[in-house]
C-alpha cells in the first residue's frame, strides 16, 4: 500500500515538473512573432499539457487523428499553442454547459473531443471538434476579436 502511494506521488511530482518546464517555455513571449518551421502536431499535443487533466476529470473523451510526416509550417509555435489552448478551453466549457442543459445529470450526453491534422491541397489543416453546442451565429464573425466576452450555447440558448 505504501509503495503504491509513493509511486503515485512520484508520478504526480514528475507530471508537475513537466508542466512547470512547459510553462517556462510557454511563457517566454516576445512582442514580435518569431516564426520558425513547426510541426503543427507539436503545439496541438503541447496544448493538452495545460488542459489534459481537466478534460480527463470531466470525463471528456479525447481522440487524436494526427497525420505523420507532414510538411512543417512557418509559424510561432507558442502562439499556435495559445490558439489551440483557447479552442480546447472553449470546447471544454461548451461541453460542460451542454451537459448541464440536457438534464438527467447529463447521463445521456457524451462529451467527446476530436483533434485532427492532415494535409489537403497543399495546406496543413488542424481541426478540433467537440460535442458542445456550437458558436452562436451572432458572434461567429467576432470570435477572433480580442476581449470578446465568453458566451455559451446550450440547446439553442445563448447565455452571457
Amino acid at each position: 500500500m505504501l509503495e503504491e502511494e509513493l509511486g503515485n506521488t512520484d508520478s504526480q511530482v514528475e507530471r508537475i515538473r513537466k508542466i512547470i518546464n512547459h510553462l517556462k517555455t510557454f511563457s517566454r513571449r516576445s512582442k514580435e512573432i518569431e516564426t520558425e518551421e513547426v510541426d503543427v502536431n507539436i503545439p496541438l499535443k503541447d496544448s493538452l499539457t495545460f488542459v489534459g487533466e481537466q478534460l480527463r476529470l470531466r470525463q471528456i473523451d479525447v481522440k487524436f487523428d494526427l497525420a505523420e510526416s507532414m510538411p512543417k509550417v512557418m509559424a510561432d509555435a507558442n502562439k499556435l499553442e495559445q490558439v489551440f489552448l483557447n479552442i480546447l478551453t472553449n470546447a471544454r466549457d461548451a461541453m460542460d454547459s451542454m451537459e448541464k442543459s440536457v438534464g438527467n445529470g447529463g447521463k445521456e450526453y457524451k462529451k467527446a473531443l476530436k483533434i485532427r491534422s492532415f494535409a489537403e491541397n497543399g495546406n496543413i489543416v488542424a481541426t478540433i471538434s467537440d460535442t458542445g453546442g456550437g458558436i452562436p451565429e451572432d458572434i461567429g464573425e467576432k470570435i477572433f476579436e480580442p476581449f470578446l466576452p465568453p458566451r455559451r450555447l446550450a440547446r439553442g440558448q445563448v447565455s452571457v
